[in-house]
């Protein structure tokens, strides 16, 4: 349970043509660990997975400060598959209000429920912790099907505190995929 398949990364080996995936693993006990035991006045560190091969958001991790607060003030990009006028939001992986920033590699499109109850009601519990003075460690990460659709199936979401780590997936209700 403690550790997680973060990213998924598309390569082409060799001269072959097939696809291959690759899988980065990252122990989030271990993270959550070294997060809380930091000092408060250490602020928020934020790590951005590198994009796939089709410039979508493979995920971030966040150390985060109770300290913290918005930071970008840009305007929001588009992530790859987003469509308006389909009720569809640009979901932050790590939150605006955590930090996170408006750029694709933390945008990934989401059906507005599932950004504005699914996923704000996980960034409700961080921001419970923070209330509190206590520090948080988060790890978002998009889930895609290879060659079924563009946009995500939806988003694991970790919260690590002093209470433990939870995971919580939220489910993209705009996957645009055919299931099997």
């Amino acid at each position: 349970m403690g550790a997680i398949l973060l990213g998924l990364d598309l390569l082409l080996s060799g001269d072959s043509a097939q696809p291959q995936v690759q899988m980065r693993k990252i122990d989030l006990n271990k993270e959550m660990q070294n997060c809380l035991n930091q000092p408060i006045s250490a602020g928020t560190q934020i790590l951005y997975f590198n994009p796939d091969s089709m410039g979508r958001a493979t995920g971030a991790t966040a150390c985060i400060s109770p300290l913290t607060g918005r930071t970008d003030t840009n305007s929001p990009q588009d992530p790859v598959g987003w469509q308006s006028n389909i009720g569809m939001d640009r979901s932050h992986v790590v939150g605006r209000q955590f930090g996170g920033k408006w750029e694709r590699d933390n945008i990934i499109p989401m059906g507005a429920d599932d950004n504005q109850i699914g996923m704000r009601n996980v960034e409700r519990t961080i921001e419970g912790y923070l209330a509190q003075g206590d520090r948080v460690f988060y790890a978002g990460v998009p889930t895609y099907d290879i060659g079924n659709g563009i946009r995500p199936r939806g988003i694991f979401m970790s919260v690590g505190s002093s209470d433990g780590l939870t995971t919580t997936f939220v489910q993209n209700t705009k996957w645009d995929g055919v299931s099997p």
